[in-house]
């Protein structure tokens, strides 16, 4: 349901970067012709991705579901102290109000 709404998709395989490396940041915004800064990352926040979009410029909001689905992984939850939502449909609320950011 998601795939017409995503202007541009990074494959970490394709690209020779993962997250939180700062470049795949920087491609992702790349690809959709902008900065980091005015782009907003939204992830379930495993493996440092959120911090990985915080110092590549990004605002990021964390997808809390209330506890980690993969406790095997390091899970950001329970330290992060930037934005969250629980369901994907918050997103547009949010980021209208929270993160916007004028055009240069």
């Amino acid at each position: 349901p998601l795939a017409r709404r995503v202007d541009h998709v990074v494959f970490s395989c394709k690209v020779g970067f993962k997250k939180p490396e700062l470049e795949i940041y920087r491609i992702a915004a790349d690809g959709i012709g902008t900065t980091p800064r005015r782009c907003v990352y939204v992830g379930n926040g495993y493996g440092s991705e959120l911090q990985g979009a915080k110092k590549a410029d990004m605002e990021a909001i964390l997808v809390d579901r209330g506890e980690p689905v993969f406790p095997d992984l390091a899970w950001e939850g329970e330290t992060w102290q930037g934005a969250r939502i629980k369901e994907l449909q918050e997103i547009s609320n949010l980021v209208a109000t929270a993160f916007y950011v004028p055009p240069p």
